[in-house]
């Protein structure tokens, strides 16, 4: 019983509620069991230690990544065609004019983010959904170190494809509200311009919020509109 204990409370922070259930259950089992097995799935999840100036320790941020779940063929017809034209076939026979990122514009609800993990799929590729939430801090300064030591990490995996939904809060300096707005742009136009980094798809309900320098060639070389779907399209919405 010591020894399960010991071993669930080991990994109670990288197994979350999972490992505090366990806990439980151990304090009320008999002296009779000896041991438990438990394998923690950690395969899909990308782990960058970040320390921060004023906080002492190490902090590390969990990245979960996934499968993608959707497929070129669920999307219509004219855009299944033109990804593959665009952006497939480019990446995968390693052209020199294959586009490095994509901005995905539309009204909520008509599949922008279907759209990125189709991509995904179309290249094999895990998709990790990438949030403010996830890198900024209330610390001076740490929001851009933080987004980059991220992004350092990520150079190193080819196996993943990054989206980014609603990325409004990549305003224009005209719209932003606080220098720190400003500042987080900026890295992340230095993030983008590193040819070495994931494919990155964006996607946005409100393009002219965004910084007209997201969208410049070498960063996000193609944009795409998707428009409400038309009667075809919408049957075979309902059908799936």
């Amino acid at each position: 019983i010591g020894y399960i204990h010991r071993f669930s409370e080991k990994y109670a922070m990288q197994m979350g509620e999972v490992a505090h259930e366990i806990l439980k259950v151990v304090r009320e089992w008999k002296p009779s069991v000896r041991y438990i097995r438990i394998t923690p799935k950690n395969d899909l999840i990308l782990k960058v230690r970040v320390r921060e100036d004023f906080g002492g320790k190490p902090v590390t941020i969990m990245l979960p990544l996934s499968k993608p779940s959707w497929t070129l063929n669920d999307l219509p017809g004219q855009l299944m065609d033109d990804l593959r034209t665009l952006v497939i076939e480019p990446l995968k026979n390693g052209a020199s004019y294959a586009p490095r990122g994509a901005l995905i514009v539309g009204p909520p609800g008509v599949g922008k983010s279907v759209t990125a993990e189709a991509i995904a799929q179309a290249l094999e590729l895990y998709v990790l959904r990438f949030s403010p939430s996830l890198y900024r801090s209330m610390w001076y300064g740490m929001t851009e170190k933080t987004l980059y030591t991220i992004f350092k990490a990520l150079n190193r995996r080819k196996d993943l494809l990054v989206v980014v939904d609603d990325a409004d809060f990549l305003m224009n300096r005209i719209a932003a509200v606080h220098e720190a707005y400003i500042s987080e742009v900026s890295v992340w136009l230095n993030i983008l311009q590193d040819p070495s980094r994931p494919f990155l798809v964006m996607t946005t309900n409100a393009p002219d919020l965004i910084a007209p320098a997201i969208i410049r060639p070498g960063r996000l070389d193609i944009v795409m509109v998707i428009g409400y779907p038309d009667k075809e399209m919408r049957k075979k919405i309902v059908l799936r």
